[in-house]
């Protein structure tokens, strides 16, 4: 019988431990209460993540929270806050999945408090958010901002802080090439890292 070669990529990142200890401590200073967020910064191609891939995926192995993450492209064109939104629409997902009736029913309460009606903004980029809630896209238009972005800012922020409120695992999110990324997406990100 003939031998056919076999190739075999290895994931293991080789002079990187140094960097996963970085964030690894960042990860430690933020549950502190000491860090809001990290960025890895370099040149194109040097693994940049694969690296912030490894080390998430650890956290998300060893039970310590969820790993959500987004990606933009150079050449996509980009709806405003499509990819945040994809992001905040798996948030929901898993916390619909993995919450327990209470859990879920005390989400709702909260986030009709905190959201009320304006939470229909939020279907078009986060559809799964009616499986936490009950919602109608009926009248999503109907509300009147007088700054959508500032609206839009708040919904999301409430919108971690209630999911994260009544979830006992972390919420670990992964936003690449932010770059590309749209000027509202920019400015939810600064909003959520401020709040």
């Amino acid at each position: 019988p003939s031998v056919h070669p076999s190739f075999y990529a290895s994931d293991k990142l080789y002079g990187r431990s140094s960097d996963i200890d970085n964030i690894k401590e960042s990860y430690q200073q933020h549950l502190a209460g000491e860090c809001r967020g990290v960025l890895v910064m370099g040149e194109a191609g040097v693994g940049k993540s694969c690296l912030v891939s490894r080390v998430g995926n650890l956290l998300a192995h060893q039970g310590r929270g969820y790993l959500l993450s987004g990606k933009w492209n150079q050449n996509q064109e980009i709806k405003p806050l499509s990819i945040v939104g994809s992001v905040f629409n798996r948030l929901c997902d898993v916390f619909a999945r993995d919450a327990s009736a209470t859990q879920l029913e005390n989400a709702a309460g909260e986030m009709m408090m905190s959201l009320g009606n304006q939470a229909t903004l939020l279907l078009e980029i986060m559809p799964s958010i009616s499986k936490i809630m009950s919602l109608s896209s009926g009248n999503a238009h109907s509300n009147i901002c007088v700054d959508s972005a500032k609206s839009m800012r708040y919904l999301c922020c409430s919108l971690l802080k209630t999911i994260s409120n009544n979830l006992a695992r972390r919420i670990v999110i992964w936003l690449d090439d932010l770059q590309w990324s749209d000027s509202a997406s920019m400015l939810l990100i600064g909003g959520l890292l401020v709040d």
